[in-house]
């Protein structure tokens, strides 16, 4: 039990800090659980909201590089998750997405010229939508352009794009060696 509200405090207190650096750019509860090893990003205009009761394990990225990531209400990320918006991502409600998953609304375009430092700074970008009450397995990665609707199944390992209805479940089939 003291574990539990030592996480919840410094937690909170981590958000307090990038709250007070960024006051009109993070939007949170105080009733979230969110470890205080995860690295939580706003960058170049970026914005995060949290809704109430939402859950990050350890060791999770959330970037907003000048995109928007929400997340709704008793959403929770299992461990190492990986969260990187340049336009909108949105998650809704009673959302579960299991350890080891990425969620990316940006590619890098490949085919435009390389900076000078050798690094590609081109990219594709497109909203992601995932509805209520999606199940996202382990290790699976959300891919730009994506909307998920409500009531979906992700299973794991999937790569994941395209527009999928509600109540869909999402698979994909893997060869054996």
């Amino acid at each position: 039990m003291l574990k539990k509200i030592l996480i919840l405090l410094f937690g909170n207190v981590k958000l307090l800090f990038l709250k007070i650096s960024h006051p009109k750019k993070l939007k949170y509860s105080l009733y979230n659980n969110i470890s205080i090893t995860n690295e939580i990003e706003l960058k170049n205009g970026g914005r995060i909201i949290l809704g109430k009761k939402v859950i990050i394990k350890k060791n999770c990225r959330i970037s907003a590089n000048k995109g928007i990531i929400e997340i709704g209400n008793r959403s929770g990320f299992n461990n190492n998750c990986y969260v990187v918006s340049h336009e909108h991502i949105k998650i809704g409600d009673n959302v579960e997405i299991g350890p080891n998953c990425v969620i990316v609304d940006h590619d890098h375009d490949y085919k435009k010229e390389f900076a000078e430092n050798g690094l590609n700074r081109y990219y594709k970008i497109d909203k992601i939508e995932i509805g209520n009450n999606v199940w996202i397995g382990a290790n699976s990665v959300i891919l730009r352009g994506t909307k998920i609707g409500n009531n979906c199944v992700i299973g794991a390992g999937s790569i994941v794009k395209g527009v999928y209805k509600d109540n869909s479940i999402i698979i994909q089939k893997k060869q054996r060696m």
